[in-house]
């Protein structure tokens, strides 16, 4: 008997029924079928079934209806299209979330402190026992050795450049007082040149040498005139000495090979300095301090002036927040936050936050409606509304957390023994990282998804970890040579880990 047009839709749906449970022969495929029931009148081949009054639907043979085959059919092409509708929508969703989050990616790859994206696991790049890193270059990393520590080998005063992609030495100096000069706080601050220092003795008048950190060219030098010590600060060679009985002070520029200042007891200085007897001398925080039994005296480093006219005009440090509103905070003379406000711009109010300032290092620039601050009572964490001054929420028994980086409205905090990753909205804690024992001056690394965390393997070694940033799941990790001191981030893209037993560098 010929086809009918019926007998070849009843067909076509029949075929789609076989073609969704085709992936049920594929043992990893999830076996899916759209039935359309009909009120049991509809069986495979577009027969129909015969209700009875005492059983199931049972088949007459027959042929269903052509309207019952159009309903079927378009009953469940409309269930299809709904079903790839959803999936289109997700998709588009997915695909927005991805390039939003390449954007924060890339825009955090040019912070100071943040890693590049990190694409696939890093690896070991090279190894180097010359030191502890102490600056670099865009081609070198400057290593301080013999100071005692880990990862020290070399002699006392030494520093040594070693080249940044493959490790090895470019340049070293032995013998003398060598520093990278520097006018950042940072951990691994970038430099143009490093200064050496040869104290005057009986037998030698002393001098400075000015060297160019990624060579070790010697640019500039300046001979002793029997100075009794000196030290970089802040910018500056700072010369003391004697004149007769009197103390002398000198600032010298080494980049432009000028005095910042000079002066001696007398008309020219203090005449506390007029007698050299019992005085001793040291530098910090961009002073220099020179003490007696009974009196101490501080400069300033950089114009020479006493401490209490030079810190007068200092102007406060600010964070931006939401809104037009901003942080500020002066500092002790101890360098300690202190007086910490928060200022409406625009409608000039302002309300005191009850605590200091507990800031990341490393963060992504994003303004957030909550300041956290440490309560200094009692230490406990507080959430601050930066529009209301409001305690939002208040965390306890962290007095030995320090935030380290902060991406995304989540700040990971470190300790010697653990990490800890808080939500800064809520203050939730996300996640928790034991950190591998022995771990001393280290702070986290990110590229603004997963961040580096030290770790035991399990096995009695030491690893980097990566988790993710707001899950703390392992992503990856790599083995270390031994307990880490020091963990750094250089030029976006290689992690330095001082530990006990050397400097790795991983890529």
């Amino acid at each position: 008997m010929p086809r009918t047009e019926t007998d070849r839709r009843a067909d076509a749906v029949a075929d789609l029924h076989w073609l969704m449970r085709s992936g049920a022969e594929d043992p990893q495929r999830v076996d899916v079928e759209l039935v359309e029931d009909l009120d049991g009148r509809l069986l495979p081949g577009g027969r129909r079934a015969r209700r009875s009054a005492d059983g199931p639907p049972a088949d007459d043979g027959g042929t269903a209806a052509p309207e019952v085959v159009r309903a079927s059919r378009g009953r469940l092409w409309s269930a299809v299209g709904a079903l790839a509708v959803v999936a289109l929508a997700s998709w588009g969703l997915n695909q927005a979330e991805e390039r939003r989050d390449e954007s924060r990616l890339a825009a955090l790859a040019g912070l100071p402190g943040y890693l590049d994206p990190i694409a696939q696991p890093m690896a070991v790049a090279w190894r180097s026992d010359a030191g502890r890193p102490v600056a670099r270059t865009s081609t070198t990393v400057l290593l301080a050795g013999g100071d005692g520590g880990p990862g020290s080998g070399a002699d006392a005063g030494s520093l040594t450049a070693v080249d940044l992609e493959t490790g090895a030495v470019r340049w070293q100096r032995t013998g003398e007082e060598c520093h990278p000069l520097s006018t950042t706080p940072e951990d691994l601050p970038v430099v143009a040149v490093a200064v050496c220092l040869r104290v005057a003795t009986a037998s030698d008048p002393g001098g400075v040498s000015v060297l160019d950190a990624s060579s070790g060219t010697e640019l500039r030098a300046l001979t002793g005139d029997g100075w009794a010590a000196a030290d970089v600060v802040d910018g500056l060679v700072v010369l003391t000495g004697t004149a007769g009985t009197a103390v002398t002070i000198r600032g010298w520029e080494p980049l432009s090979g000028l005095d910042a200042f000079a002066f001696s007891a007398g008309p020219d200085g203090p005449a506390e300095l007029s007698s050299a007897a019992d005085w001793s001398h040291e530098t910090g925080d961009a002073t220099v301090t020179f003490r007696s039994r009974e009196r101490r005296l501080t400069f300033d480093a950089v114009t020479g002036q006493r401490e209490a006219s030079a810190a007068a005009g200092a102007a406060p440090e600010t964070l931006d927040l939401p809104g037009g509103r901003e942080a500020r905070w002066g500092r002790d003379h101890f360098g300690r936050p202190k007086d910490v406000v928060i200022v409406d711009r625009e409608a000039g109010v302002r309300f005191e936050v009850p605590g200091l300032p507990w800031l990341a290092p490393v963060r992504d620039g994003s303004a957030s409606d909550v300041v956290v601050v440490r309560r200094t009572s009692d230490k406990h964490l507080l959430g601050v509304d930066a529009g209301s001054g409001r305690v939002r929420w208040d965390l306890a028994n962290v007095p030995w957390l320090e935030a380290s980086v902060q991406a995304g409205g989540v700040v990971i905090a470190v300790s010697p023994s653990s990490a800890v990753a808080l939500d800064v909205g809520t203050g939730l804690r996300l996640w928790q990282h034991e950190v591998a024992r022995g771990s001393r001056t280290w702070d986290a690394v990110t590229d603004g998804r997963v961040v580096l965390l030290p770790s035991d393997d399990g096995d009695g070694g030491v690893s980097l970890v990566a988790r993710r940033l707001t899950t703390g799941e392992q992503a990856w990790d790599v083995a270390l040579p031994g307990e880490v001191v020091s963990v750094d981030e250089v030029d976006g893209r290689t992690v330095l880990v001082l530990t006990d037993s050397g400097l790795v560098a991983l890529r």
